[in-house]
C-alpha cells in the first residue's frame, strides 16, 4: 500500500505513474484528503481515502463525501479524539479510524546503549565540546569505519573541490572545519542508528535551535551548544534508549542536562520554542497564528536538511 501524501501535486506525470503501478498490483491510499477537484484523477486508483477530521466540520465532510460518488474504496477518519466524532463519522460510512480517542502512544525505551550507539555518543560529545580535542576526535572517528568512509566520500565530492584526494580523517577535519564536521557527523551518525524519519525530525529540531540562538546575538549563547541541546532532546527517539542512560555515558554539564530535560536556561528556552513550533507544523494546527518569519525559517531549515539527506 503506497500512501500519496497531500504535499504531492497530482500532475499528469504522477497520475500516469500511479495508473501504471496500479496495473502491476500496487494499491494506494490518499492521505489527508481535502476533496480538492485536482485529485479526482487519482481517486479511481485509490483503495483508501484518509480524512483529517480536525480540519473539517462533520457537515462539510458529509457534503464532500456524498459528492465523491466515483470512489469505491474504504474511508478512514484520522485524528479522532472523542466518541462523538467517532460516532458521527461511523454514521457517515467511515469504517476505519485512528486517533487519541482509541489510545495514546506509549514509547518504550531501552536502558542500555548498543556499542554502535555508544560510539556515536562519544563522538558527538567530543564534537560539541567548546574546545574540541581534534587529535582525540580524529582517533575516535577513525575507529568507526562507516563514519570515516562516509566523511572521506563527502570531502572528496564536488561539494568540497580539492586539488588532490583527501585520504586521512585528520585532513578531513582540517578541510571541513569543526562546524561543518559537527553537522555531517550528526547526520551520518543519526541515519546509521535510527530511521530516516526520526533522524530528519531531530536534525531539523537541532538546526532550528542553532538558527534561533544565532539570531539572538547573545554573547552568553553558543549556537553550536544550542544545536547540541536540540540533538540531545531527541536522542531517545534516535537511539531507542532513555535519555538518562545516554547521559550516564557522557560528561555533560548540568546546564546542558537541565536545558534538555526541563527546558531551563537560555538554551532550554530555544528548545521550548522549537518543540512548540515543531508540533504545530506536524499537526497543522494554528499555523496562521505563527510568526511568518519563524515559519519561513522552519521551512528553509527543513529543505536544507532534506538536501543533506539527498547528498548521502
Amino acid at each position: 500500500m503506497i500512501e500519496l501524501v497531500e504535499r504531492l501535486k497530482p500532475t499528469k506525470a504522477i497520475v500516469t505513474a500511479v495508473a501504471r503501478w496500479h496495473e502491476k498490483g500496487f494499491r494506494f491510499a490518499l492521505d489527508d484528503f481535502e476533496f480538492d477537484p485536482a485529485w479526482e484523477p487519482l481517486v479511481r486508483y485509490a483503495s483508501y481515502i484518509k480524512v483529517d477530521v480536525s480540519s473539517l466540520t462533520v457537515e462539510q465532510a458529509k457534503a464532500f463525501k456524498e459528492n465523491l460518488t466515483g470512489f469505491k474504496g474504504r474511508w478512514l477518519a484520522e485524528r479522532v479524539e472523542d466518541e462523538e466524532t467517532k460516532i458521527a463519522y461511523e454514521k457517515m460510512g467511515f469504517d476505519l479510524f485512528q486517533g487519541y480517542y482509541f489510545a495514546k502512544p506509549t514509547v518504550v525505551y531501552g536502558t542500555r546503549l548498543e556499542p554502535s550507539s555508544l560510539q556515536l555518543a562519544k563522538i558527538l560529545s567530543l564534537c560539541f565540546e567548546k574546545e574540541p580535542d581534534l587529535t582525540e576526535l580524529s582517533q575516535r572517528v577513525s575507529e568507526d569505519p562507516k563514519l570515516s568512509i562516509s566523511l572521506l566520500k563527502i570531502v572528496n565530492s564536488p561539494l568540497y573541490p580539492t586539488a588532490s584526494p583527501i585520504t586521512r580523517v585528520k585532513d578531513v577535519i582540517m578541510r571541513l572545519g569543526i562546524e561543518k564536521l559537527r553537522r555531517w557527523i550528526a547526520l551520518i551518525g543519526s541515519v546509521s542508528v535510527s530511521s530516516p524519519e526520526a533522524s530528519r525530525m531531530i536534525l531539523i529540531r537541532a538546526q532550528m535551535c542553532y538558527e534561533l540562538c544565532k539570531r539572538q546575538k547573545s554573547e552568553s549563547l553558543d549556537p553550536d551548544q544550542c544545536y547540541f541541546v536540540g540533538l540531545l532532546s531527541g536522542i531517545d527517539i534516535m537511539l531507542g534508549v532513555e535519555k538518562e542512560a545516554f547521559f550516564k555515558e557522557l560528561p555533560l554539564t548540568d546546564a546542558i542536562k537541565l536545558a534538555v530535560n526541563q527546558h531551563a536556561g537560555p538554551k532550554g528556552q530555544c528548545l521550548r520554542v522549537v518543540l512548540k513550533l515543531e508540533r504545530l507544523v506536524q499537526m497543522k494546527e494554528r499555523l496562521d497564528k505563527v510568526d511568518p518569519n519563524l515559519l519561513a525559517l522552519y521551512r528553509t531549515v527543513s529543505f536544507n536538511v532534506q538536501e543533506l539527506f539527498n547528498t548521502i
